[in-house]
């Protein structure tokens, strides 16, 4: 798979998706629930200074992939989750394992925190869901991670008219951007 890592000058604006799924219990009562076990995020691309160099490059990407072939993004400033503020969860003395808010971590860049302290017995992760499991249950703590993680991305594209490069650049320099949405799981 192809990775697609932007030049500084993008703007990235990262909106969050959180499906749900209702289910008719009857008798007016209804359960609804989340659809994935974290969210899943959407990215659109602006090019502020207009390189038309930039934007020919990244057309031909997209022309590639179109809405169906996925690839890695890197994401730019949200690749990077750093200084301990990422909430994974509380500890109870019971619970074990934690999603992270992002999957597909890079190796060797989680850092687990709890209480603010790097975490000294031993831990495992499973890099692709995104899971953490400690081998001992922290009781009455907040767990927290830093981490660089990477998203496989399609381009969205919401209509079936043919995307030609000047409509491109249009979108990506005037109108709301290239839409890039994480492929569900």
């Amino acid at each position: 798979m192809l990775t697609l890592d932007l030049a500084p000058h993008y703007s990235v604006f990262r909106s969050m998706l959180a499906p749900q799924l209702t289910q008719n219990l009857g008798a007016g009562f209804y359960q609804t629930r989340r659809q994935f076990p974290r969210p899943v995020y959407q990215f659109a691309l602006h090019d502020d200074e207009e390189d038309k160099a930039a934007a020919e490059a990244l057309y031909s990407f997209m022309a590639y992939h179109q809405g169906d072939i996925p690839f890695w993004y890197g994401g730019s400033q949200w690749g990077v989750v750093s200084s301990g503020h990422c909430l994974v969860g509380e500890g109870d003395g019971i619970r074990t394992q934690w999603m992270l808010p992002n999957r597909h971590i890079l190796p060797g860049t989680l850092v687990v925190l709890v209480n603010g302290s790097s975490l000294e017995f031993p831990w495992s992760l499973d890099p692709e869901p995104g899971l953490i499991s400690l081998f001992t249950a922290p009781p009455g703590s907040l767990i927290r991670a830093t981490y660089t993680c990477r998203y496989k991305c399609c381009f969205l594209v919401e209509s079936d008219v043919l995307m030609n490069q000047e409509l491109f650049q249009y979108q990506l320099w005037k109108s709301g951007g290239i839409m890039l949405r994480e492929a569900t799981p």
